[in-house]
């Protein structure tokens, strides 16, 4: 495939994402057009998101990297960064995409979590009452979706039908975990959305590097995204 139409391919992809798997294995060619495909998002995301960083003030945020800088060794940093995250991230986000087992058990983690989350919120709520309420939650949406699948006998129903929003909703997760790196003042909550933008993007590369070639493609092209900021970081 030329890497026009590669490009071609990943906008139609996210215009509608489906679970269609095309691998030929990993060649030369393929990792040079996912590595040029890369350049593209990174420098496209750079050019959009920078000015608008500068103009509000967001890249002044103190980053969780400030304390790994204080912490550890330049080693250790490239280590964790470059090579550990990337790892179990790809793992638990995009090794599931193809494997409709695990979006059933992603689905119910996600629901439970999410119910976990908003009963940390209400006041006079025990902690074990919070736990509870989460994984019943949980549980309850996974026996939901089994009994689906039981009476339909097969999976496209609820996996393939609705692939688009769960490649949408993985993402999504994805780039609001990332919030966590950063700290934020109770009146910067509104930054949320711009700080997470880059996480988001990226997860939609991933999920389609994921798809269409394989889980160590997706391992690579983020430890590619890490590694760049991480080098940059260490020059300045």
């Amino acid at each position: 495939m030329r890497f026009e139409n590669v490009i071609k391919h990943f906008y139609n992809f996210l215009r509608d994402p489906q679970l269609t798997v095309r691998r030929n294995g990993i060649k030369v060619k393929t990792v040079l057009h996912v590595t040029m495909l890369f350049f593209i998002v990174f420098t496209m995301q750079i050019l959009l998101l920078a000015p608008i960083s500068a103009a509000l003030g967001i890249e002044n945020v103190p980053h969780a990297f400030e304390d790994l800088l204080e912490q550890f060794d330049s080693w250790k940093i490239i280590l964790l960064v470059v090579f550990g995250a990337p790892l179990i991230e790809e793992f638990v986000f995009r090794y599931p995409l193809t494997k409709p087992g695990l979006i059933l058990l992603g689905a119910g983690v996600l629901a439970g979590g999410l119910a976990f989350l908003i009963c940390e919120n209400i006041q006079g709520l025990s902690q074990l009452a919070q736990i509870g309420i989460g994984g019943l939650t949980g549980f309850g949406c996974i026996l939901f979706l089994i009994l689906r699948y039981l009476r339909s006998g097969r999976w496209p129903g609820l996996i393939h039908n609705h692939y688009g929003s769960i490649f949408y909703v993985v993402a999504v997760v994805f780039a609001f975990v990332h919030i966590f790196n950063f700290t934020l003042a109770e009146t910067q909550w509104w930054y949320t959305p711009l700080l997470v933008l880059p996480q988001f993007i990226l997860g939609l590369l991933l999920g389609y590097v994921r798809i269409q070639y394989s889980i160590w493609m997706s391992v690579f092209v983020h430890a590619l995204n890490n590694l760049l900021p991480t080098v940059f970081l260490f020059l300045i």
